[in-house]
């Protein structure tokens, strides 16, 4: 008897640890693109690529690429220090030209982008915006910037 109610247990406890395994396996698998948001940018009045891209400057890239491609006239910069620097310099030797670039300096995380560029966005009266930034970084970006644009 006892050892009937012991492989019983043992076989309900086996069925447990079996299905968590395949909800943690799901949840793995779908969380990546729960992170990320792609999207086709039409024409638009800024392209901001936001800061910490001074490694291999794929943001950078990306966001002179959307420029030459015509999505649009202006690209925002933001970082600090010498990391913006190297920014704006890497921005020009993709093609960039310096009139078409803005950067605003001391922002240290993505609500300090945001909240540098909403005064900007409402002076210029800019009403769309593209950000470039990490493919796993874009849900939290967004969150950013629509929650300082509430403030």
């Amino acid at each position: 008897m006892i050892r009937r109610n012991f492989k019983t247990l043992l076989i309900h406890w086996l069925w447990l640890i079996l299905i968590q395994i395949v909800l943690l396996t799901v949840y793995c698998l779908t969380a990546g693109s729960w992170l990320t948001i792609r999207n086709n940018p039409e024409k638009t009045d800024a392209v901001w690529v936001l800061g910490g891209d001074s490694c291999d400057f794929h943001r950078t890239r990306h966001g002179v690429g959307l420029y030459k491609q015509g999505v649009s006239d202006r690209v925002l910069f933001t970082g600090f220090g010498e990391d913006l620097r190297m920014v704006l310099e890497k921005a020009e030797s993709f093609g960039l030209p310096r009139e078409r670039a803005a950067a605003f300096d001391s922002c240290l995380s993505t609500l300090d982008d945001a909240k540098a560029l909403r005064h900007y966005v409402m002076d210029q009266n800019i009403r769309s915006i593209v950000f470039v930034t990490d493919i796993y970084h874009t849900r939290r970006a967004k969150y950013w910037v629509t929650t300082s644009s509430r403030e």
